[in-house]
């Protein structure tokens, strides 16, 4: 590698060669570059190239992120019910906890798909859809 330290893993029979930060910071590249047959983003690995994430990791992530996700938009449609200030504010908030049904609903689609258990996600982000709807319609329908 030209003088440079590297690190080799391998996993799933593939090998990965990480080079040293030194190395990276001179190519301007970051801190760590897969090297490899090919551009980098064309690699078919199981890691994300930049961070060296597995993706299975990363999709976790992400699952998690859009099961959770209806609280950001509950949240937004209390502080609009709150605001009240004109006649649209309540429709604006339905409307905003009514897209908060979105991830719940696409990950609840994925989940069958792939025929898997959507898990405490699902519960988290269907619940509190449902009981704010509730609370919401009792106070504002």
């Amino acid at each position: 590698m030209g003088g440079a330290a590297a690190l080799t893993s391998q996993r799933d029979g593939q090998e990965t060669v990480w080079i040293s930060a030194i190395k990276a910071a001179k190519m301007g590249r970051g801190a760590f570059r897969k090297f490899g047959d090919g551009p980098v983003c064309s690699q078919q690995s199981h890691t994300h190239w930049a961070r060296g994430i597995p993706l299975s990791e990363r999709q976790g992530v992400i699952e998690r992120n859009l099961w959770a996700a209806p609280a950001l938009f509950v949240f937004v449609a209390w502080v609009l019910f709150k605001a009240d200030s004109s006649p649209v504010m309540p429709k604006i908030a339905w409307i905003v906890y009514a897209v908060g049904w979105i991830p719940v609903l696409g990950m609840l689609g994925r989940t069958v798909a792939q025929r898997r258990n959507p898990g405490i996600g699902a519960v988290f982000g269907c619940g509190i859809l449902l009981i704010m709807g509730a609370v919401f319609l009792a106070n504002h329908g």
